[in-house]
């Protein structure tokens, strides 16, 4: 979603009580997955995923997701459409 620049939906957070900026809890979250973590969920997902370019995404996460979220901040920068809870 983050790659597609989709909008961070303000009302899901708020059901969640998430206190914060979303996209700092995400690059935190993410930070702390071990490797462990993200071989497990990649072979939970595997069944799921169409490639295993795909499971390569979920392995390599904590460099990928951050590049992401500096993509998705700027985009959203420009367009004005990045909000803060």
């Amino acid at each position: 979603m983050l790659s597609n620049n989709f909008p961070i939906d303000e009302d899901a957070c708020l059901s969640l009580e998430l206190k914060g900026e979303p996209l700092e809890m995400i690059r935190d979250r993410v930070a702390f997955l071990s490797d462990k973590q993200l071989t497990d969920y990649a072979d939970q997902l595997r069944p799921f995923l169409f490639d295993e370019q795909e499971v390569a995404l979920i392995l390599n996460a904590r460099s990928i997701i951050p590049s992401l979220l500096d993509s998705y901040t700027r985009q959203q920068s420009r367009v004005g459409g990045l909000t803060e809870f």
